[in-house]
């Protein structure tokens, strides 16, 4: 019972699983039986189901901290999505994980552990999409070339970047700037290399760019039959630079022209910036999405529209300046104070499973003052986070 509940109980607690067989003992049911009723008891129970973490004034405003225990749970579904292990629930019995020392040391040893890995599933996939990459369905007639196993290929270059960014030496800004990636022969087929075994290379026209240049990503942010810079553009700024745009005004049309009489894309995307309705999102999205658009809607890279139109390579992004390729625009991306403190948002909110607010905000210039000073490595971002007030304290209403 303990265990399945996550935290010490009392004899009460036993008692209650332990009536639950005798009744149905008394019923005729075998010894068997009547232990598969006791553990339907204990694991129907609320305590099972859902991680309980009870302020002592559920109405009131005011934080109070986690018990040891509370604080363990919390912690274990953060890195590893699973309860606490031996080691975990021993410094919660005894108290010292409420010591910053005890809980740092803690998190470190759960980070070098292989259920960390739970990391790679929860946090890294819902991050980079994906979920979006597993359901994607490229039209077929346009994308002949697409099959289970390119989609199985891309996953895993994304896979590996996530693992070097969470569990790994890099620094977590390599998402945006990664030279090299794990590429498997149909990738390597996709990427038009000569791989005959999977490899962790740098691929012509993609280093430096990480996972804007991936194809898995590509073709995630596209739509089936054809890329969408507006898409590619709207992600970047809303999981990269957590700022994401707000919907489109009523009335605006938000699909392009694809019948050859509105103009290229890059013509009918000018026209949405000229309007002072949508230049505020525009401005920052288009350039993004265009500079992306020499992948095409399954990652391939492309130089030309099907009509022959040559695609630009660089750009100019508003407020920040211009660029020559997708190297040269994450690269000034990943120096933006925004990316840096999106990264801390977005592994706070993954972490405590809930948005940031204006309250936290305190809290979170501490922990991405240590996230710079660990050389944005995740390990020490995950240790900010643990050691910060949100981490271990709950109020009423959360």
């Amino acid at each position: 019972v303990e265990a399945a509940w996550r935290r010490p109980v009392d004899e009460a607690d036993v008692d209650a699983v332990f009536s639950t067989w005798e009744a149905a003992m008394e019923q005729g049911a075998d010894a068997h039986e009547a232990l598969r009723f006791a553990m339907l008891r204990a694991l129907l129970s609320p305590r099972f189901l859902f991680r309980v973490e009870v302020p002592t004034h559920p109405d009131a405003w005011e934080r109070e901290p986690l018990s040891a225990h509370e604080l363990a749970v919390r912690l274990s579904y953060f890195l590893w999505s699973s309860q606490p292990d031996d080691a975990l629930r021993e410094v919660a019995d005894d108290g010292s994980l409420l010591q910053d020392e005890v809980l740092e040391a803690q998190v470190r040893r759960m980070l070098d552990d292989p259920r960390a890995d739970a990391l790679i599933d929860g946090f890294g996939a819902q991050w980079l999409g994906l979920p979006v990459l597993d359901a994607m369905a490229p039209d077929p007639a346009t994308f002949p070339d697409f099959d289970e196993a390119l989609r199985a290929a891309m996953r895993a270059e994304v896979e590996d970047l996530a693992e070097r960014v969470l569990l790994g030496d890099a620094s977590m800004m390599e998402v945006l700037t990664a030279d090299e990636r794990w590429v498997e022969p149909r990738l390597a087929q996709h990427y038009g290399l000569g791989l005959t075994e999977g490899a962790r290379v740098s691929v012509p026209g993609r280093s430096g760019a990480g996972v804007l240049t991936m194809a898995g990503w590509l073709a995630a942010t596209s739509n089936p039959t054809r890329t969408s810079p507006v898409r590619r553009g709207a992600w970047v700024t809303s999981n990269l630079l957590c700022e994401k745009p707000p919907p489109p005004p009523d009335g605006v049309e938000t699909e392009l022209d694809e019948s050859g009489g509105g103009g290229s894309v890059v013509e009918q995307l000018a026209a949405h910036r000229a309007d002072p309705v949508c230049a505020s999102c525009h401005d920052q999205i288009d350039p993004v999405g265009l500079a992306l658009e020499r992948f095409d809607g399954i990652g391939a890279a492309r130089e030309t529209y099907e009509d022959g139109t040559e695609i630009p390579a660089g750009g100019s992004l508003a407020g920040v300046g211009a660029f020559d390729d997708v190297a040269g625009l994450t690269g000034i991306l990943a120096h933006q104070t925004r990316a840096e403190r999106c990264f801390v948002q977005k592994s706070f909110t993954y972490a405590l499973g809930r948005g940031t607010t204006a309250e936290d905000w305190p809290f979170l210039a501490d922990i991405e003052s240590r996230f710079a000073a660990g050389e944005h490595r995740f390990e020490e971002l995950a240790v900010a986070i643990a050691l910060s007030e949100p981490f271990r304290t709950h109020r009423g209403g959360e």
